[in-house]
């Protein structure tokens, strides 16, 4: 999950599970101008919460790094815009 704070009362505004992948990495980044949060995914893992023997791996398996649109007028993640690769 991914959550958004505001540091003018330290409130969590707003909380996100990304509903594609379940190995999140543990931290958000935000690029240099709050554009987007960088959710890397920690391992390799089948998409949309599935699961895949492993020895499908090759074929099922894939690391997912989510871009979260950021809107700072709103102070919210815009699920609506964001997007993830593979």
């Amino acid at each position: 999950r991914i959550a958004v704070i505001d540091l003018r009362d330290f409130e969590t505004k707003q909380i996100l599970k990304n509903p594609i992948t379940l190995s999140d990495h543990g931290c958000g980044f935000v690029t240099p101008n709050s554009e987007y949060i960088i959710e890397g995914g920690q391992y390799a893992a089948p998409l949309g919460m599935g699961h895949a023997p492993i020895e499908k791996y090759n074929e099922e398996y894939r690391g997912i790094c989510t871009l979260w649109k950021f809107d700072r007028e709103k102070g919210r993640i815009d699920p609506e815009a964001s997007f993830a690769l593979e």
